[in-house]
């Protein structure tokens, strides 16, 4: 997947989110990098409030499953397959939208349907109706 094909707000998404793994020492980039990276993102941010998620709870969650990722030292970071295929659905999600590039909308679409985020993160997402359609509904 080509960083080209994503919007200027998205890149930096993952630019963050990689300099969160390696601020960790994480090995791997993974999904949750990238949720973590969105929670400080003020147009994720914007959009979990209207959606009356609690973001200092998720923050803690995703927090605390951040600590319990491995860590390394010496090593470059490498991509984790499950965000490989996560960002393929992103590219999905764009595409069903119509969209020409890959957006935030199409990060918060793919956090709320990817199986591959810890339990903990995947509960309270549903604990708290962090779904697709809602997530649809509000784009418009």
């Amino acid at each position: 997947m080509k960083l080209e094909q994503f919007t200027h707000a998205s890149q930096e998404l993952i630019h963050k989110a990689a300099a969160l793994a390696q601020e960790k020492h994480n090995p791997a980039l993974t999904i949750l990098h990238t949720l973590a990276a969105g929670i400080k993102d003020d147009f994720c941010r914007t959009f979990f409030t209207t959606l009356q998620l609690n973001l200092d709870q998720l923050e803690k969650l995703v927090l605390a499953e951040l600590e319990r990722l491995p860590q390394t030292h010496g090593t470059q970071l490498a991509v984790d397959p499950q965000l490989e295929q996560f960002l393929k659905n992103c590219e999905q999600q764009a595409t069903q939208l119509g969209d020409a590039y890959i957006s935030l909308e199409s990060f918060l679409l793919s956090w709320a349907t990817t199986t591959a985020l810890a339990q903990s993160v995947r509960d309270f997402f549903a604990q708290n109706r962090f779904t697709k359609q809602r997530i649809l509904e509000h784009m418009q």
